[in-house]
């Protein structure tokens, strides 16, 4: 596994145990923040977020194979293709058939 996955996965637990603890602090300290006040600043930082990668981090995968305007079908977009494979390969099938592809 890559240095770089490795300080990414570890960057994102390391969100997931941060950001509730450091809401409820901040929640604590003030009573002039509420929790929307929390909502909108972690919204503002995604946001924030999201533009400096859209901006400033560059393309890191090399323009020979990098595909614009390929369409693809909703049954290639399938966030559970997965558990189909899997349910595919151990014989259960998913119902509709056991065509992974």
């Amino acid at each position: 596994m890559h240095m770089t996955h490795l300080q990414v996965s570890a960057t994102f637990a390391a969100s997931l145990v941060i950001s509730p603890a450091l809401g409820t602090y901040i929640i604590d300290i003030s009573q002039a923040y509420g929790q929307i006040e929390v909502v909108l600043l972690a919204t503002m930082i995604t946001v924030f977020n999201l533009m400096f990668i859209i901006f400033m981090v560059p393309e890191s995968l090399p323009e020979r194979k990098a595909v614009w305007g390929v369409r693809i079908s909703w049954e290639q977009a399938d966030p559970f293709a997965v558990s189909y494979f899997v349910s595919a390969l151990s014989g259960r099938g998913r119902g509709r058939g056991a065509s992974i592809c």
